[in-house]
């Protein structure tokens, strides 16, 4: 085997890690995606792409350090790249120099000056997919900033960014070497367009880019939970109980995994656990209206897996049973989740969650004093003013 067969199959070692990490950044399963980019990071060291995906990978997790850090090597050795030198590509060099320092403007929300550098990479290479793909995103972050509060700047803004999607696309489709990255970053991009097309009122629009987006990756989480969103707009709710039940499975799954490894990683378990807990308060949601057993099942799972965590579950679990008139089992229900959530420190750092407990509390009280039991029922009244007293709710 000669020098350069070794080397190309590095380069096809590399790669793979490289998509693998990227498969389960569409899953959302950060830890293994993790695991993949650190595998190519040491089978490489000096090839910026590794620390492009991985700190992609940490911006997508809200870890703001960690991607500049692996944006900044990567913007340093990016130049360095044997394979940039030894095909003399050095347009292809500056191209990601540039799109390298706009992700550092993009991870520090400076959108103006990120989009400048997006459009700098793209009068490097003209073929380059990642530019148009990052404008067309930089145009989605601009309208939810205040300054871009405007329907008219905003229509322009969304009209932009699909343009700007679109253009990626058809480069992903149409340029040899971006095939590799096509079934996830196309299906990222046809994601974005369909929030757009949903900001534009083009229901049926959003949804054809959605069904694109799932057709192209199965397990993109994000454009399951997107749509199902969707479709509770629409009414559409067998539709919707479909995506969450995708995304469920797929969660599941990974918490499956996570249990069965050998040192199993408690942060990562109750991280995943959490985000089912969400998805079956979600999905209980709209089953509430025609399934009361289906509801029953989600809400009691989601406690089953967050006891500490879901005082929302607590608070629909014990409306249905106190719907239904049976005001003991609705009162053991919120007796146990004031028990089980005033136990857990870290709900004070979620507001939503806090909000969530002095519902349920109030609950708690109307439910008291439905079956006359008025000093229990006054006392949690004032357990609601003192919880919204501590997340400043009016």
């Amino acid at each position: 085997m000669t020098t350069e067969d070794n080397r190309q199959r590095e380069m096809d070692d590399f790669y793979q890690e490289i998509i693998r990490g990227a498969q389960y950044r569409m899953e959302e399963n950060f830890i293994k995606s993790l695991h993949h980019f650190n595998n190519a990071v040491r089978m490489q060291p000096y090839n910026f792409e590794a620390y492009l995906e991985r700190g992609v990978n940490y911006h997508l997790r809200n870890e703001t350090l960690h991607a500049l850090r692996d944006f900044q090597y990567a913007y340093y050795h990016c130049t360095q790249n044997y394979a940039c030198q030894a095909t003399h590509e050095y347009q292809r060099s500056q191209y990601f120099r540039h799109i390298l320092l706009g992700l550092i403007y993009e991870t520090n929300s400076l959108w103006d000056k990120a989009v400048k550098e997006y459009q700098n990479a793209i009068s490097c290479d003209d073929e380059g997919f990642y530019a148009y793909f990052s404008i067309g995103y930089s145009y989605g972050s601009l309208s939810l900033i205040d300054k871009h509060k405007n329907s008219e700047q905003n229509e322009k803004l969304y009209h932009d960014a699909i343009e700007f999607f679109y253009k990626a696309i058809n480069l992903l489709e149409t340029v040899p070497h971006h095939k590799k990255y096509y079934s996830f970053y196309a299906s990222v991009i046809y994601t974005n367009i369909a929030w757009m097309e949903k900001r534009l009122l083009k229901n049926y629009r959003a949804l054809e880019c959605y069904e694109k987006a799932i057709e192209l990756n199965p397990r993109h989480v994000r454009a399951h939970f997107s749509r199902a969103i969707h479709y509770r707009t629409m009414e559409s709710r067998e539709n919707a109980t479909l995506d969450y039940t995708s995304c469920i499975r797929i969660f599941e799954q990974q918490l499956k995994d996570f249990l069965t490894t050998c040192k199993p990683n408690q942060r990562c378990i109750r991280v995943v656990k959490r985000r089912i807990s969400s998805l079956l308060e979600d999905r209980g949601l709209i089953n509430m209206d025609h399934d009361i057993s289906a509801a029953k099942q989600d809400f009691n799972r989601a406690i089953e897996l967050c006891p500490n965590e879901s005082p929302f579950a607590y608070l629909l679990l014990a409306y249905l049973y106190a719907n239904s008139l049976d005001y003991l089992e609705a009162l053991k229900v919120c007796t146990n989740g004031a028990v089980n959530c005033c136990k857990f420190q870290g709900l004070s750092n979620d507001r939503q969650s806090f909000r969530d407990l002095a519902r349920l509390f109030s609950f708690k009280s109307d439910l008291l004093a439905t079956v006359n039991r008025t000093t229990e029922s006054k006392r949690d009244e004032d357990m609601v003013k003192r919880i919204n007293n501590l997340v400043r709710v009016d």
